[in-house]
């Protein structure tokens, strides 16, 4: 297996879940979200809420339990608000600026990499070797990926794109790790779609930091 540890920053997964109306109100009681007329259902306990245009609570909150049809209740420590105000709530799956674990039993995993040298020749004619840098890559593809698991691999390369690190177990499982290491992704990964069904696997380079 081959485990990835990355934070969610762009292309967050989404659900179909979207409603906006002046009837939702904010119990601190119990840390939940209520409507009268709002239906609120269609939520899991783990998804997310991102909430908008509330007095002190918008942002990024976990359900603790199932929605229901007049209440969601989060992990969050929320504030009371009467309902008035036209307040929007959009489900997803995963939230910006959380940690989140990818695995997949890896088809392939080759390593590569490239030595910076510096070299002096001396008078009497003795050249002198320094190695600088020695960088560390591999290019990985992953195991068969469905597609209702393609976007949180979509998430996963989108949330590194820029630079930003994460770690990655080339031979370990997020439950028992081999050697965690810092990488950060090189290139530009390929989603690959195996034969004529909606089955893929990613291809990608990563460096070693």
């Amino acid at each position: 297996m081959t485990a990835i540890t990355y934070t969610a920053k762009r292309k967050i997964v989404p659900t179909s879940f979207s409603v906006n109306d002046v009837d939702i109100s904010i119990l601190a009681s119990d840390d939940s979200i209520n409507s009268v007329t709002t239906d609120l259902s269609g939520l899991v306990a783990g998804d997310w809420v991102l909430i908008a245009n509330t007095a002190v609570d918008d942002g990024w909150h976990q359900l603790s339990i199932d929605s229901t049809t007049t209440k969601i209740t989060t992990t969050s420590t929320l504030t009371d608000e009467s309902a008035g105000s036209n307040i929007s709530i959009v489900g997803y799956k995963h939230g910006e600026g959380q940690p989140y674990n990818l695995e997949t039993a890896s088809h392939a995993l080759n390593r590569s990499g490239v030595a910076t040298k510096s070299q002096s020749v001396s008078l009497s004619g003795i050249t002198e070797t320094l190695l600088l840098r020695d960088i560390e890559y591999w290019d990985i593809t992953t195991d068969h990926i469905t597609e209702a698991e393609l976007p949180y691999w979509d998430e996963f390369i989108a949330s590194v794109r820029a630079g930003e690190s994460f770690t990655l177990d080339l031979y370990g499982t997020i439950a028992t790790p081999d050697n965690t290491l810092n990488y950060i992704l090189k290139d530009n990964p390929k989603t690959n779609r195996v034969g004529a069904s909606k089955i893929y696997t990613l291809s990608m380079r990563v460096q070693v930091i």
